[in-house]
């Protein structure tokens, strides 16, 4: 029969069935793949303190959930089943969609799954985990809101890098054609030289301005011009 739990991924859930001492014992005991016992050395049982098992929340024990995906192959991963996203309930994340005929012969599992079921009929775990969902949502929307301002940002900048080597090829172009326009006048005013020295040497031989035009194939009015400067 197919029930329905909360998913302990949920920080608000987790905490909730870890505060059940004995299901704390079954996932730790698991996962160090050993009897856990307090400072004493004495086995902890349900009914007493655990002040070993409170300690060892503050150490860091990886779990991969990814990779669980339906695979239950020894005990540690079928109390880790219960943490399967494979099985969330597609209308609503919160929750899982566990098959209890796979833990009928298994009274610590059955007492897992009656935790959760528990905390998905809690109104405040369930108002605990809206607000999960709202937080890290907003933390989404906050980081998608930074990753579209640096795309934005980056197009902007290669948009402005971009206008920058235009205007620099514009100007080396500009500066080209100056630098032409340059050449050209002092060519220009270096055969006008040329041709003044040439008009003014011949004008002294004695050649009139009409002579001097005929000898160097140029205008009557331009020798006139040099010889009145």
């Amino acid at each position: 029969m197919m029930i329905y739990v909360a998913n302990p991924l949920y920080d608000a859930v987790f905490k909730y069935m870890m505060e059940d001492e004995r299901i704390a014992k079954t996932l730790l005991s698991a996962l160090l793949q050993k009897t856990v016992y307090d400072y004493e050395g004495n086995e902890v049982h349900q009914e007493m303190p655990d002040p070993f098992v409170e300690s060892l929340q503050h150490d860091s024990i990886i779990v991969q959930i990814p990779l669980l995906k339906g695979r239950v192959n020894n005990r540690l991963e079928k109390i880790l089943s219960v943490f399967d996203q494979s099985q969330i309930y597609p209308d609503d994340q919160r929750m899982l969609e566990l098959d209890e005929n796979k833990y009928a012969d298994d009274a610590e599992m059955a007492h897992i799954l009656h935790r959760l079921q528990s905390a998905a009929a809690n109104p405040d775990i369930r108002n605990r985990m809206n607000a999960e969902d709202e937080f890290f949502q907003a933390l989404e929307d906050r980081d998608t809101t930074i990753m579209t301002q640096k795309k934005e940002l980056e197009k902007q900048k290669a948009a402005i890098e971009e206008q920058k080597a235009a205007i620099k090829e514009q100007k080396a172009a500009i500066e080209e054609k100056d630098a032409a326009l340059e050449e050209q006048k002092a060519s220009l005013e270096e055969k006008d030289a040329s041709l003044r020295a040439a008009v003014l040497a011949l004008s002294k031989s004695g050649m009139n301005a009409e002579m001097i035009a005929k000898t160097l194939n140029i205008g009557e009015e331009k020798i006139q011009e040099i010889l009145s400067n």
